[in-house]
């Protein structure tokens, strides 16, 4: 889902789910979830176009052993976060 805060600014959130039963995608049983929250930015004067994003991720496993590898020693835990920074710039016609 998206909201528009105006006529640069936006808002969108979006709910992720998989359910991995017998393992077969993922290597283990589990159910997987994942939300993920984004702010945008656009201008767009005349020919140039540009646009910024920060979004932030949290994934979730039910895994007995975890579900995402983390650290040096790819140790499985249950849940993981992610920020992102993005910045596009196109011009041109």
């Amino acid at each position: 889902a998206q909201w528009r805060l105006g006529r640069r600014w936006s808002v969108a959130l979006r709910p992720e789910f998989f359910w991995d039963r017998d393992g077969q995608v993922t290597g283990t049983a589990q159910t997987r979830q994942a939300y993920t929250a984004t702010l945008r930015y656009e201008y767009a004067p005349r020919r140039h176009r540009l646009v910024g994003s920060l979004e932030a991720r949290c994934d979730r496993s039910n895994a007995e052993e975890g579900g995402f590898h983390s650290g040096p020693d790819n140790v499985l835990v249950p849940e993981q976060t992610v920020v992102l920074a993005n910045l596009l710039w196109s011009f041109g016609g």
